[in-house]
C-alpha cells in the first residue's frame, strides 16, 4: 500500500475529483475482489489530468481485517455521449499511459 500512497505523500500526485462510475465487490470466504470505474482529475508530476480509469483490487481477509493483497489500474475508454456541464471532455494528453500499473501491496 505504501508504493500507491507514496505519490500523494509527495504531492507529486493530486486528485482533486474522483466520481465513482460503477463498482462491484465480490466476496468468496476470505477473498474479495473491487472492481470500480471511476473518473478521475487532478495532477500527476505538476501536469494536468483528465482520465476514466478501471481500478482492480484483490482483498484478503486476515487478523480481523481486510488488507489489499494487489492492484491494478489503467485507462478505460469515455464513451463519447460522457460530458461534463461545463462541456469539457477528457484530454488526450494526460500523464496515464494505456499500458495500466500493477501492484503487490501485501
Amino acid at each position: 500500500m505504501e508504493e500507491e500512497l507514496a505519490p500523494h505523500r509527495r504531492g507529486t500526485l493530486v486528485v482533486r475529483r474522483f466520481d465513482e462510475v460503477d463498482r462491484q465487490v465480490r466476496v468468496v470466504g476470505t477473498t474479495g475482489v473491487t472492481l470500480v470505474l471511476a473518473d478521475l482529475e487532478g495532477q500527476a508530476d505538476g501536469r494536468p489530468f483528465d482520465v476514466r480509469l478501471r481500478i482492480s483490487r484483490a482483498w484478503v481477509h486476515t487478523g480481523g481485517r481486510w488488507r489489499v493483497l494487489s492492484a491494478h489500474r489503467s485507462r478505460a475508454p469515455v464513451p463519447a455521449a460522457v460530458v461534463r456541464d461545463d462541456g469539457s471532455g477528457p484530454a488526450e494528453d494526460e500523464p496515464f499511459d494505456g499500458d495500466g500499473e500493477a501492484f503487490v501491496l501485501i
